[in-house]
């Protein structure tokens, strides 16, 4: 008989029989509630304009959507009323109202009230662009005047500047041109030329005589984008320039 025996009677092969462990019962795991989108709240006075029924399933505890706070909320009249009164949705929501944005008769009126020597100011500006420079250089120039102060409620960039030239200015010194030349002779000079992207391009310059100036002048026409640059090609598309001008 050793101390360890005499100590605890129990032999070490009975030992795992002899004790009992208490184990915990299995629990059944709680459903949670899934509460249904009810439409009929879209009409309540705390709902209209902004409670939808979220169209994302990912969530089945989450069927309601605010559209001005952009999220899903739980579909409880009580939870989606008490998000009608936070502070975050009360601002978007009268940022938002009706008779807090301005209407299409007044921001219409403030563009055809703009003064018209701010008209003539920006196609001036735009036709020096157009003839000494690229337009990417207008948006230093705009800054550097205003900040000048020479010309404070200057607003000429190069999305403005590049349509100012194209619809504005090119298509009236056309008109010109074709006035000018009128039903006298003239003669075309055409080039094709090819630029770093391998776009092949036809330039056409018009020599004529110009009774405004009374002498004899050379003066660009047109610059067309061509596929090929071979005799058919080119041919072609002077014959389609000049019907459609």
């Amino acid at each position: 008989m050793t101390w360890g025996t005499l100590m605890n009677p129990l032999s070490l092969a009975d030992w795992p029989n002899s004790v009992s462990v208490k184990t915990k019962p299995a629990t059944k795991p709680q459903k949670v509630r899934v509460y249904k989108y009810n439409s009929s709240w879209e009409n309540e006075t705390w709902a209209k304009g902004w409670l939808v029924k979220n169209r994302d399933n990912h969530n089945a505890n989450q069927q309601a959507f605010c559209k001005l706070c952009r999220k899903p909320l739980r579909a409880h009249p009580t939870d989606l009323e008490a998000h009608s009164k936070r502070d975050s949705h009360v601002k978007l929501f009268e940022s938002l109202a009706a008779e807090n944005q301005p209407k299409i008769t007044t921001v219409c009126k403030t563009q055809t009230d703009k003064k018209k020597e701010n008209h003539e100011r920006d196609l001036i500006l735009a036709a020096y662009i157009a003839t000494h420079s690229s337009i990417r250089g207008v948006d230093h120039l705009s800054e550097i005047l205003k900040d000048l102060k020479v010309i404070e409620d200057l607003r000429l960039h190069k999305t403005k500047c590049r349509n100012l030239i194209k619809y504005v200015i090119a298509p009236n010194m056309l008109q010109e041109l074709i006035e000018d030349v009128g039903d006298w002779g003239y003669s075309l000079i055409v080039d094709e030329s090819t630029d770093v992207a391998t776009m092949k391009f036809l330039c056409l310059c018009i020599k004529y005589f110009s009774h405004k100036q009374n002498r004899i002048v050379t003066a660009y026409l047109s610059l067309i984008e061509v596929v090929k640059a071979d005799a058919n090609t080119l041919c072609y598309a002077i014959i389609e320039y000049c019907k459609k001008n």
